[in-house]
């Protein structure tokens, strides 16, 4: 996307798709706080994706991403609601203004349920993620039965660190990392229903 340009397959569906698609997204819980809502993701939410997983100059989550990529892993959040009835859900502010996206899934690599957040950098450092992720974390938990589940960070990212420690978290060193990573790439912080933030 990359801007301003539209690919097909970011395009508003037409006619019988649409009501399909729009009953599917229905299917997934949404999840309110003070200032936030976790919605089901929509095509238009690509393009904040996109910007987010573009930026990853640092490769902090594998990146930076092109266009390709960024599709197939905001796809893999979506299915994985029909799949495993575990996913991602787009974070917005009360007037629907996307600013990032939460997870609570296991993902391609993933060796259990993940917690997962990315942000837009302008709405970063106001609360938001932690806010978020607090939701999602505490669905999996009440709902869902998930009792313990992980965020695999990069060892350099200080910032979502703390976002996890924020939320109770520990350094978990015993667990193993997603697939294709190493100690060296990827931290555990688990998050446990015992300790409860």
């Amino acid at each position: 996307m990359s801007g301003s340009t539209a690919y097909p397959w970011t395009l508003p569906v037409q006619s019988q798709p649409s009501g399909l698609a729009a009953s599917l997204r229905a299917l997934v819980p949404q999840l309110s706080t003070d200032r936030l809502v976790l919605r089901a993701p929509e095509l238009a939410d690509f393009a904040a994706y996109e910007i987010i997983m573009a930026a990853d100059e640092n490769g902090y989550m594998g990146g930076p991403y092109n266009t390709e990529d960024a599709w197939l892993d905001f796809n893999q959040g979506i299915a994985g609601w029909s799949l495993r009835g575990q996913g991602m859900w787009t974070v917005t502010l009360k007037d629907d203004t996307v600013i990032g996206f939460v997870c609570a899934m296991i993902g391609w690599g993933d060796q259990e349920c993940e917690l997962g957040y990315l942000f837009l950098a302008e709405h970063q450092g106001k609360g938001y993620a932690t806010e978020a992720s607090r939701a999602a974390r505490d669905y999996a938990w009440d709902t869902q039965g998930v009792n313990s589940m992980v965020s695999y960070i990069d060892p350099k990212n200080a910032a979502s660190i703390a976002l996890a420690q924020r939320l109770g978290a520990e350094h978990d060193a015993n667990s193993s990392v997603p697939q294709d990573d190493t100690p060296a790439d990827t931290i555990i912080m688990r998050h446990s229903s015992a300790r409860r933030t």
